[in-house]
């Protein structure tokens, strides 16, 4: 059965270059402050390792950064 991933990604406020990262599934939250679309890549890819391959995921991307990433 497939769940629904949700990737939200935007910056962390009007001053700040960060950007906040937040993968949520309808059991599991994980969020990150990344310094740049690099790190946030990098951070993505490791949550999706780490903490979602346990099942099969529908990626939702949400929010005003786009980041490309790899989904292995």
């Amino acid at each position: 059965m497939t769940q629904k991933l949700i990737i939200h990604t935007s910056m962390f406020g009007p001053r700040s270059k960060d950007i906040y990262v937040c993968l949520k599934s309808h059991d599991k939250s994980v969020e990150y402050r990344a310094r740049s679309r690099l790190e946030a890549r990098r951070f993505i890819e490791y949550a999706l390792r780490l903490h979602f391959s346990d099942a099969k995921y529908q990626i939702i991307r949400d929010g005003d950064v786009t980041i490309d990433f790899r989904a292995y």
